[in-house]
Protein backbone atom coordinates (compact mmCIF):
# COMPACT_ATOMS: atom_id res chain seq x y z
CA UNK A 1 0.00 0.00 0.00
CA UNK A 2 2.71 2.29 0.58
CA UNK A 3 3.98 1.81 -2.71
CA UNK A 4 0.95 2.62 -4.06
CA UNK A 5 0.11 5.72 -2.23
CA UNK A 6 3.83 7.32 -3.33
CA UNK A 7 3.22 6.21 -6.72
CA UNK A 8 -0.08 8.58 -6.55
CA UNK A 9 1.15 10.73 -4.52
CA UNK A 10 4.28 11.42 -7.45
CA UNK A 11 1.34 11.53 -10.45
CA UNK A 12 0.47 13.98 -12.56
CA UNK A 13 -3.03 15.65 -13.79
CA UNK A 14 -4.20 17.10 -16.55
CA UNK A 15 -5.10 19.90 -15.22
CA UNK A 16 -2.31 20.11 -12.76
CA UNK A 17 -3.98 19.25 -9.73
CA UNK A 18 -2.14 18.99 -7.11
CA UNK A 19 -1.86 15.41 -4.92
CA UNK A 20 -1.65 15.58 -0.74
CA UNK A 21 -2.13 13.06 1.49
CA UNK A 22 -3.25 14.16 4.93
CA UNK A 23 -3.18 11.84 8.43
CA UNK A 24 -4.65 11.83 11.42
CA UNK A 25 -2.24 13.96 13.11
CA UNK A 26 -1.76 17.02 10.26
CA UNK A 27 -2.94 20.46 11.28
CA UNK A 28 -5.33 20.46 8.01
CA UNK A 29 -7.22 17.77 9.21
CA UNK A 30 -11.10 18.69 9.13
CA UNK A 31 -11.97 18.71 12.89
CA UNK A 32 -15.17 18.07 12.30
CA UNK A 33 -13.81 14.50 11.09
CA UNK A 34 -11.59 14.09 14.37
CA UNK A 35 -15.03 14.19 16.14
CA UNK A 36 -16.77 11.14 14.17
CA UNK A 37 -16.75 7.92 15.97
CA UNK A 38 -13.68 6.02 13.91
CA UNK A 39 -12.11 9.00 11.63
CA UNK A 40 -10.81 7.75 8.17
CA UNK A 41 -6.64 7.35 9.08
CA UNK A 42 -5.50 9.58 5.50
CA UNK A 43 -7.68 11.77 3.43
CA UNK A 44 -6.31 11.81 -0.30
CA UNK A 45 -6.63 15.11 -2.27
CA UNK A 46 -6.55 16.18 -4.82
CA UNK A 47 -7.10 20.21 -5.90
CA UNK A 48 -5.42 23.45 -5.90
CA UNK A 49 -2.24 23.49 -3.68
CA UNK A 50 -3.71 26.24 -1.74
CA UNK A 51 -6.70 24.77 -1.39
CA UNK A 52 -7.99 24.40 2.68
CA UNK A 53 -10.39 22.14 4.25
CA UNK A 54 -11.42 24.08 6.65
CA UNK A 55 -13.08 26.00 3.82
CA UNK A 56 -15.51 22.97 4.32
CA UNK A 57 -16.97 24.64 6.96
CA UNK A 58 -20.43 24.42 5.70
CA UNK A 59 -20.94 21.48 3.73
CA UNK A 60 -22.84 18.36 3.32
CA UNK A 61 -21.76 14.82 1.52
CA UNK A 62 -23.62 13.53 -1.19
CA UNK A 63 -22.93 9.32 -1.87
CA UNK A 64 -25.11 6.79 -2.86
CA UNK A 65 -25.67 3.51 -5.41
CA UNK A 66 -23.32 3.53 -8.50
CA UNK A 67 -25.94 1.83 -10.56
CA UNK A 68 -28.41 4.23 -9.15
CA UNK A 69 -32.02 5.01 -11.41
CA UNK A 70 -32.47 7.81 -13.89
CA UNK A 71 -34.59 9.55 -10.79
CA UNK A 72 -32.22 9.21 -8.33
CA UNK A 73 -29.26 10.64 -10.24
CA UNK A 74 -31.63 13.62 -11.01
CA UNK A 75 -32.89 13.92 -7.72
CA UNK A 76 -29.02 14.23 -6.74
CA UNK A 77 -28.26 16.99 -9.22
CA UNK A 78 -31.26 18.84 -8.01
CA UNK A 79 -30.71 18.54 -4.27
CA UNK A 80 -27.03 19.13 -5.07
CA UNK A 81 -27.57 22.69 -7.26
CA UNK A 82 -30.21 23.66 -3.88
CA UNK A 83 -27.04 23.08 -1.63
CA UNK A 84 -24.61 25.25 -3.61
CA UNK A 85 -27.34 28.17 -4.47
CA UNK A 86 -27.16 28.32 -0.84
CA UNK A 87 -23.43 27.97 -0.22
CA UNK A 88 -23.21 24.68 0.85
CA UNK A 89 -20.10 22.97 -0.32
CA UNK A 90 -20.90 19.64 -1.72
CA UNK A 91 -18.25 16.76 -0.92
CA UNK A 92 -18.00 12.95 -1.83
CA UNK A 93 -15.58 10.59 -2.81
CA UNK A 94 -16.22 11.02 -6.18
CA UNK A 95 -17.72 7.74 -7.41
CA UNK A 96 -19.74 7.08 -10.32
CA UNK A 97 -23.63 7.68 -10.30
CA UNK A 98 -25.15 9.48 -7.43
CA UNK A 99 -21.75 10.97 -5.83
CA UNK A 100 -21.17 12.21 -9.66
CA UNK A 101 -24.64 13.23 -10.30
CA UNK A 102 -24.38 15.22 -7.27
CA UNK A 103 -21.01 17.43 -8.35
CA UNK A 104 -22.38 17.98 -11.65
CA UNK A 105 -25.58 19.11 -9.98
CA UNK A 106 -23.22 21.43 -7.79
CA UNK A 107 -21.60 22.66 -10.87
CA UNK A 108 -24.29 23.64 -12.34
CA UNK A 109 -25.28 25.83 -9.72
CA UNK A 110 -26.30 29.59 -10.80
CA UNK A 111 -25.22 31.22 -8.14
CA UNK A 112 -22.19 33.74 -8.14
CA UNK A 113 -21.08 32.79 -4.56
CA UNK A 114 -18.70 30.12 -3.70
CA UNK A 115 -15.64 30.07 -6.41
CA UNK A 116 -15.81 26.31 -5.52
CA UNK A 117 -18.90 25.81 -7.12
CA UNK A 118 -18.52 27.84 -10.33
CA UNK A 119 -17.44 27.00 -13.22
CA UNK A 120 -14.41 28.36 -14.70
Amino acid sequence: MLDRTLEWLQGTDAHGATRRLLTLGDPAYPAALLETADPPLMLYLIGAPAFDLGQLDRSIAIVGSRNPTAQGAENARAFARAFAAAGIAVVSGLALGIDGAAHEGALRCRRPGPARHRRG
